[in-house]
């Protein structure tokens, strides 16, 4: 294989797994909110079963049983959906959006 073709084989590879990663990004993430840091949030997600934490930053938006909310409003056992934005800080998930509904 020539070096022309594997460059062009590792650039495809490249804007794939890019690509993907930006797709997961804008997939909401369900789950029940475990923990609440100043500016972290920890989840049990809905789907996979494992613990996932976010980053929580001004640019955030949070809602509450559909009516805007401040971070204070987030509270442990709450039903969270949370928006991934792109191309997170030092490879970390920055919650783009938050939309809380009070436990079950």
């Amino acid at each position: 294989m020539s070096t022309q073709n594997v460059s062009r084989c590792l650039t495809l590879i490249v804007l794939a797994l890019l690509a993907a990663r930006l797709a997961w990004a804008e997939e909401p993430q369900e789950g029940k909110v475990l923990s609440i840091d100043k500016d972290s949030i920890t989840i049990l997600d809905k789907v996979e079963g494992d613990n996932d934490s976010y980053v929580i930053d001004a640019a955030t938006k949070i809602t509450r049983a559909g009516k805007p909310a401040k971070w204070s409003d987030v509270q442990v056992g709450d039903r969270v959906k949370i928006t991934v934005a792109a191309g997170g800080a030092k490879g970390k998930m920055v919650a783009k959006e938050i939309s809380a509904l009070p436990p079950e």
